[in-house]
């Protein structure tokens, strides 16, 4: 279960250059959500015609926590940084290819959080075996989560480059930690193969 994951995740890295490259990543300005729906429109037509300023109050309204959370927590300066950048008050006309891609993008995120809820229950077995699989498991669900909410606070922040580079540095760590699981999982496993017979 856990290679299948760490592969899923490699895949989900690789899906994210493509947004990048395309610059889709403002395809959908709303999170979880895209463009307030499970399923994104097709056509400019399907939106309110003043749909830019309804999803810019979103994310500005986003935005406004996002700095009192980093200001509770000390860092002041960047904080500034974002409340005065007038980059992120940009907002992109609608394009369905983009839009498209990046719910794709979405959709496979959410793939990865269950292979990661499976991957920990099935850890759980070999706790007495090895406790670090399922505390590294355990790991791995709280940093795809909190990837998740940064991957909102990306988009709601028109894709400031240092946020797209935590992102891409928290994706990173996920795959190290998944790996370290699979590592450690398969160490565990290696008494077992070694007793079974050799089938002729």
């Amino acid at each position: 279960m856990s290679t299948w994951t760490v592969i899923a995740v490699y895949f989900l890295i690789l899906v994210g250059g493509i947004v990048r490259s395309t610059g889709s990543g403002m395809g959908c300005p709303d999170w979880p959500k895209c463009f307030g729906s499970v399923i994104p429109p097709t056509s400019e037509n399907q939106l309110p015609k003043n749909y830019q300023e309804i999803y810019l109050e979103k994310r500005l309204a986003k935005n406004e926590r996002f700095v009192a959370t980093l200001e509770k927590l000390g860092f002041t300066k960047t904080a500034n940084e974002i409340a005065n950048d007038k980059s992120i008050l940009v907002e992109e006309e609608f394009n369905a290819t983009k839009t498209w891609i990046e719910y794709i993008n979405r959709l496979i995120g959410v793939l990865i959080g269950l292979l990661i809820i499976a991957t920990l229950w099935k850890s759980l077995s070999l706790w007495s075996l090895d406790k670090w699989i399922p505390i590294n498991s355990g790991i791995a669900l709280v940093l795809v989560l909190f990837t998740g909410w940064i991957g909102s606070i990306v988009v709601s922040t028109n894709l400031l480059h240092w946020m797209i580079t935590f992102h891409m540095l928290l994706a990173l760590a996920l795959v190290a930690v998944l790996l370290y699981a699979n590592h450690r999982s398969y160490r565990a496993s290696a008494p077992k193969r070694k007793r079974r017979p050799c089938s002729r």
